[in-house]
Parts: structure tokens; C-alpha cells; sequence
């Protein structure tokens, strides 16, 4: 019974990968690549132990693809890793958290975390940064008409208090 509780395409799969993907966007919301590793390794072994997984053959039985792919997660999460550091770095200079540019040694963990995680990275900086940005931007466009709401409810007679 127990072997096979996390079954490909379940509700309680599904259930695990939900709070797989939570665990990780929170783990590499707070550039912590040791906490989203945790989180893979015990999604990992529950689907290993408790489902019916079978990838550890596939990578047995395929060696050479299972490397080419692993080779090709990390290029890949190289490339995202400068296109992130840009956006990162516009951000900190605009918000001025820094004085002068940081070193790569105060960001390494950064980088770090965006090469490891690049999807769930790449998935919160679109979510995040580039909705919330567009969003911000949308808002300023509008800001005399949020400014005069503002105004006429702040110059109307005073409301009284009847307590």
C-alpha cells in the first residue's frame, strides 16, 4: 500500500509536487540553495520510496543522457544567472542598497542560487519582478488621478463623530 501512496499523476502526487514547488519558490525566495536542496532531496526520496519512480533506472540505464542533461541545466542556469544579475543589480541600485557596486563575493550566494534554481528563479523573477514592475509602472501612469482622489476626500467637510 505504502509503496505506491505517491503514484504518477495521484492526488497525493500532485499534492507532494505543489508543496515541492511551494518549498522551493520559499527556500530560493530567501537565497537559501541549501534549503531548496533539502526540499529536492526529500520530495526525491518520498517519490523513490512512497511512489512509483522510476528515474534512477533511466539515469542507470542512460548514463551519457542523464550527464548531457545535468550539463545542460547548469549552462543553462549560467546564462540565467547574468540575465538575473542584471535585473537584481538594477534593482539594488535604484532601491540604493548599496553605496557603491558590491563585489561578486557579496553576491556569490546569489549567483549561486540563481544557477542551482534557475527555474523556480526565472519563474518568481517573471511572476515577481516583471508583473510587479509592469504593475508599478501602470500605477505611476495613473498617479494624478490616484493623487486627486486623494484630495477631494481629504477636502471634503470633516466627518463627525457621533459616539
Amino acid at each position: 500500500m505504502w509503496a505506491e501512496f505517491f503514484i504518477f499523476g495521484g492526488v497525493w502526487f500532485w499534492l507532494l509536487v505543489a508543496a515541492e514547488i511551494i518549498g522551493l519558490f520559499i527556500a530560493v525566495g530567501n537565497d537559501s540553495p541549501a534549503g531548496a536542496f533539502i526540499v529536492f532531496i526529500v520530495f526525491v526520496a518520498l517519490a523513490h520510496l512512497f511512489g512509483d519512480a522510476t528515474w534512477l533506472s533511466t539515469v542507470k540505464t542512460n548514463p551519457l543522457e542523464s550527464l548531457v542533461g545535468v550539463f545542460a541545466y547548469f549552462v543553462i542556469g549560467v546564462f540565467w544567472s547574468f540575465i538575473k544579475l542584471r535585473i537584481w543589480a538594477k534593482k539594488q541600485k535604484k532601491n540604493k542598497m548599496y553605496s557603491k557596486a558590491p563585489t561578486f563575493y557579496q553576491i556569490k550566494g546569489h549567483v549561486v542560487t540563481w544557477v542551482t534554481w534557475w527555474p523556480i528563479s526565472f519563474m518568481s523573477t517573471f511572476l515577481y519582478d516583471i508583473i510587479v514592475d509592469f504593475c508599478d509602472w501602470l500605477v505611476d501612469r495613473f498617479k494624478g488621478v490616484y493623487e486627486a482622489i486623494l484630495r477631494s476626500i481629504w477636502d471634503e467637510a470633516p466627518v463627525e463623530n457621533n459616539d
